[in-house]
């Protein structure tokens, strides 16, 4: 009897075309994890310019939707996009057609932007929906421009797709237990799964310079989520008791139109005296990310709010150091005092001080950096994760369906 399952992701994020976010990153590993566990795998995701379909490695088939009608670009009209449901249209028709072809046994989807809850309006019951908890509109709201202009009709949209779904999982306790009473998220019901991390992409590569490495290595969106304003409050005191210190900022503002020069102004601007400490890279490939943080002899991650936290867990699994806010799935990724150190978000001297430790002890920062990469190769690992994320999924069936 054939116990692999058909799977539909749908995530408007999907690299490469929209980039590496931690959506993105979590279809991307969960679906290849999946599909190399013998699974068929189908992604629906957003095309960049046009629709298009084909398959990656490991099998996996994607599909490329965009809405017939845009006004994003029509001259006056684009506020109307708030109000025109087109993408989700798109997806729901898109979805007939999947469903139909792949025979699909089950949708997940993240909570943000409730993408298929049209299709599931009109499909109630079959396939099953498990709705996945990144961070939705309510959880991300008046923490930067872009997110300021989410529409209430997107809060409702999550709120009833999440009423329609056959289950919830969540990357953290956190991040479920956190959610605004009106989802009703605590009285349904939620499965903890981690985040999927490809550990033999990020792995500890060791150099010669590692025991006199002072490089502090802060990666994310540069808005005030993320704590990068945190960061920059720190660098002084940390380049003040150790003068060989050196900050790199891997990031990109949240607008259209940013300049990566401008941020790099503004931060050596905001660094002061102690600017040509500090070099900023707009945007670093994917495939050349563990060379980044192989670089490291500390990770910062001063997020006000983190559901997960990929770059934490890409640091631990490359074997670095981690100072991250004591909040939200950081504080679950992290053991405090043994697979890295966990401070108050928004506190600065702690940041610093927490810093300046781990630069100032060779062998307490690499006894750290040990234990970090066996916890993500026990804890959230892809081959640990997907298995355990299938077993979930047949649970469901099971449940809904009476089969697997």
């Amino acid at each position: 009897m054939d116990s692999s399952l058909s799977i539909c992701f749908v995530s408007q994020e999907y690299p490469e075309e929209t980039g590496w976010g931690g959506i993105g990153t979590y279809t991307y590993e969960m679906a290849h994890g999946l599909a190399r566990e013998g699974h068929r795998v189908v992604v629906l995701a957003r095309g960049a310019t046009h629709r298009r379909y084909y398959v990656e490695e490991d099998g996996v088939h994607v599909y490329r939707t965009l809405p017939r009608l845009n006004l994003s670009n029509a001259h006056l009209l684009w506020r109307l996009n708030g109000l025109w449901e087109g993408y989700r249209l798109a997806v729901a028709i898109a979805l007939r057609e999947i469903v139909r072809h792949h025979h699909i046994d089950l949708i997940e989807t993240p909570d943000l932007h409730a993408e298929p809850v049209l299709f599931r309006l009109t499909r109630v019951g079959r396939p099953p929906l498990v709705v996945r908890l990144h961070s939705a509109n309510y959880m991300v709201g008046g923490t930067g421009p872009v997110h300021a202009r989410r529409s209430r009709l997107d809060r409702w949209s999550e709120k009833v797709m999440l009423r329609l779904a056959a289950a919830i999982t969540s990357p953290s306790d956190a991040g479920a237990r956190h959610r605004d009473p009106a989802y009703s998220i605590a009285r349904r019901g939620y499965r903890v799964i981690p985040n999927p991390v490809d550990t033999s992409h990020f792995r500890p590569v060791h150099s010669p310079e590692d025991d006199s490495n002072a490089e502090v290595l802060f990666m994310g969106r540069l808005e005030p989520l993320k704590g990068i304003d945190v960061l920059l409050r720190a660098l002084p005191l940390v380049c003040e008791n150790m003068p060989e210190a050196r900050f790199t900022v891997v990031g990109a503002g949240m607008g259209k139109s940013t300049d990566s020069i401008a941020e790099q102004n503004a931060m050596s601007l905001a660094c002061g005296d102690f600017a040509d400490r500090m070099r900023v890279l707009s945007r670093v490939p994917h495939g050349e990310l563990p060379a980044i943080y192989a670089q490291a002899a500390v990770c910062v991650v001063p997020s006000r709010w983190e559901q997960f936290g990929y770059t934490c867990a890409e640091a631990m699994a490359c074997g670095r150091a981690v100072v991250a806010s004591r909040i939200g799935g950081l504080a679950e990724l992290i053991e405090d005092r043994v697979s890295g150190l966990l401070v108050e978000p928004g506190d600065t001297d702690a940041l610093a001080e927490a810093v300046v430790r781990l630069l100032g002890d060779t062998e307490l920062r690499e006894e750290m950096g040990r234990a970090a990469r066996r916890r993500a190769e026990t804890m959230f690992a892809t081959g640990v994760v997907a298995p355990r994320m299938a077993e979930f999924y047949r649970g469901v069936l099971g449940t809904v369906c009476g089969s697997v």
